[in-house]
């Protein structure tokens, strides 16, 4: 298990899903690129998902 430390009050952190910290309440400035949108997905990023989704599936509803 990875020990991470936050970037604020730079106490340590053991939950590894954590977007906050837990002492401070300060977000832990995770990665913001694509593997870790996928990995914390927000709301956002499911709905754009399912608008992809349905319109791809309508191209090949046409299509066929």
């Amino acid at each position: 298990m990875s020990e991470f430390k936050c970037p604020h009050c730079d106490n340590p952190i053991n939950d590894e899903e954590a977007l906050n910290c837990l002492y401070c309440g300060l977000g832990l400035e995770r990665d913001t690129g694509f593997l870790s949108r996928l990995r914390y997905p927000g709301p956002r990023i499911i709905v754009l998902m399912i608008i992809m989704f349905i319109i791809i599936s309508f191209i090949l509803l046409i299509i066929w």
